[in-house]
């Protein structure tokens, strides 16, 4: 490996988030994240290496924990434990399958299962009447979808807790459970539109379930980190996200338990052009605790529309590929929207305050290399007619041309409507008036 890549590795690592957001991930989606990491060659391979081992420990993917034994201690042979953990495991497969097994016939048979959904039959007290699928059975088939999970089966697990979830009443535990390993499941097997409404109907049940504030506020803290999966693939993500993050439950949550979601929603912000108008109320959340996270996206936003500092938004805008390059959630498909959305926040503030620009001094704002690219990237906003500029070659400037309304026109314009307006008032006034009329004394 080249020494400029050794030196991005270790810059990209200085911002990894992996280990800061682990303890509210679930652990299967730990893996896409080492994988991730080791991709970039930030990290040493067998310690990353080592590490899914650790992880897999717990579940029931023994399959995968001896082929990544064999890759880390280069053995062909591994030891008995993972055998005794396979049978063990097998064991308990046959039980649950064992335990749920008048539930999962119906099931096998679809055409009887959609008949049942059309005569609006699919109900616990229907299917314990005429199909034997009593209580017990029902948990039996939530522990038989759970041990799926466990060994990484996510498909059929997804499967099992859909029709768990239809039967038992929402306002129970398992219910909420289900839902939680539903939403699991359909992140791993990418079913982002499933798993977008579960995270609505999630939101929804941890507001409606009666547990102290205090379960909640956790509750809600692991959602929007299992959120982040959802909104990087969704292909309406960027905009979710912030919607997602700015009601207030959420923001609460982000502030209390976990601070670096900001840089998620900062660079949701940026990416999308339509949530341009909440920077400020962004600014405003950032600045009550300004010491409890910080990294160039929100640095970036700050030199830029606080401090008005476009020399320093240049250096954290540089920094912000290597943040981007450093998170599975904003790696790859954002880079180049968001340098792009970056570069044109950078060049609507510096328009608004200077009248001719020079065009050279302009690429290094906007940490363009050549000036033929920040010339031609400027030439389209011109030419889509998104900024009243033009560009004199002879000088090598950018000459803006704010066109100010005369004063009489903002006048005109601010009271055009105010005979509509008055008449609109006098109509009310009347029938306030004659409402009145009406009433009785006493």
């Amino acid at each position: 490996m080249a020494e400029t890549s050794k030196v991005d590795g270790v810059a990209m690592a200085k911002y990894d988030l992996t280990n800061t957001l682990a303890p509210f991930m679930d652990l299967h989606f730990m893996f896409p994240l080492i994988d991730f990491l080791s991709s970039n060659e930030m990290y040493d391979e067998k310690q990353l290496l080592a590490a899914k081992l650790d992880l897999l420990k717990p579940t029931s993917m023994t399959d995968f924990a001896v082929e990544i034994y064999q890759s880390l201690n280069g053995a062909a042979k591994v030891p008995a434990e993972f055998e005794t953990r396979r049978a063990a495991i097998l064991d308990a497969l046959a039980a649950a399958k064992a335990s749920c097994k008048p539930i999962l016939a119906l099931l096998e048979d679809q055409d009887k299962v959609v008949a049942l959904q059309n005569d609006s039959l699919l109900t616990a007290v229907y299917l314990e009447q005429h199909h034997g699928v009593t209580a017990s059975v029902l948990e039996g088939l939530y522990t038989y979808a759970k041990l799926q999970y466990e060994c990484g089966n996510y498909q059929d697990c997804l499967t099992y807790l859909t029709y768990y979830g239809v039967l038992v009443p929402t306002g129970s535990d398992k219910y909420m459970n289900a839902l939680w390993g539903k939403l699991a499941a359909e992140i791993l097997i990418f079913r982002w539109e499933d798993a977008l409404a579960d995270i609505t109907r999630l939101n929804e049940a941890i507001d409606n379930s009666g547990k102290p504030a205090l379960e909640q506020l956790q509750q809600r803290t692991w959602l929007l980190h299992w959120s982040l999966f959802v909104f990087a693939w969704h292909e309406e993500g960027r905009d979710a996200i912030v919607d997602f993050m700015m009601q207030s439950r959420c923001l609460e949550a982000i502030q209390t338990n976990a601070p670096w979601l900001m840089r998620y929603l900062a660079a949701g912000v940026i990416l999308h052009k339509k949530r341009r108008q909440l920077i400020k109320e962004l600014l405003r959340i950032i600045s009550v605790d300004d010491k409890s996270y910080r990294d160039p996206i929100i640095e970036f936003l700050e030199c830029l529309f606080v401090h008005f500092d476009f020399d320093q938004a240049q250096t954290q805008l540089l920094e912000c590929k290597h943040v981007l390059a450093s998170d599975f959630f904003l790696y790859e498909k954002n880079m180049a929207d968001f340098m792009e959305n970056a570069r044109l926040l950078t060049f609507e503030i510096y328009c608004r305050i200077h009248q001719t620009i020079d065009i050279t001094m302009l690429a290094e704002k906007l940490a363009m290399n050549e000036k033929g690219d920040a010339e031609r990237w400027i030439v389209d906003l011109i030419r889509n007619a998104r900024l009243d500029a033009k560009i004199d070659s002879q000088q090598d400037v950018i000459v803006m041309d704010p066109r100010y309304d005369s004063v009489y026109r903002q006048v005109i314009t601010k009271t055009k409507d105010l005979a509509a307006r008055t008449t609109s008032m006098i109509s009310q006034f009347d029938r306030l008036g004659g409402k009145r009329q009406q009433r009785p004394l006493f």
